[in-house]
């Protein structure tokens, strides 16, 4: 669930919202994510930069999680996207980097693109490929 608020319409929006979760058969299974975003430009053509603790098991974690995402009009019917996160913990970080595309095809929205991890102890490449539909509610 996310909150937005628009302080100067098509130039600068803020929000704040959780990812809420819970594990079936676990018994300290809840898990989450608060978070405040600030996004500026317009829905074409945008920077979000935000900011979140998250906790899991009752505890909640000792360092924030920051993120930068944007996406970009690169055609009538294509953006560049990109999310990108810097997460903390337990004395190591990760940033996750996050490259690719989203197709607009009729109303549904097929975004595509590879995740990117990057920590200290990394000796290998990795990037893991991911897919999203996004399909508009319908209103009768």
């Amino acid at each position: 669930m996310k909150f937005s608020i628009p302080v100067k319409e098509n130039k600068v929006n803020i929000a704040v919202g959780a990812i809420l979760g819970y594990v079936i058969g676990e018994l300290k299974a809840k898990l989450g994510i608060l978070y405040g975003l600030s996004t500026f430009g317009s829905p074409d053509n945008n920077v979000t930069v935000g900011m979140g603790y998250g906790f899991a098991g009752g505890e909640w974690g000792t360092a924030p999680m920051f993120n930068v995402n944007g996406i970009f009009r690169v055609s009538s019917r294509g953006y560049f996207i990109t999310e990108n996160y810097i997460i903390s913990g337990g004395g190591e970080t990760v940033a996750i980097l996050s490259l690719g595309g989203r197709s607009i095809i009729k109303k549904v929205a097929l975004d595509f693109g590879l995740f990117i991890p990057f920590y200290s102890e990394m000796d290998t490449f990795v990037a893991l490929p991911w897919l999203r539909f996004t399909v508009p509610c319908v209103n009768h």
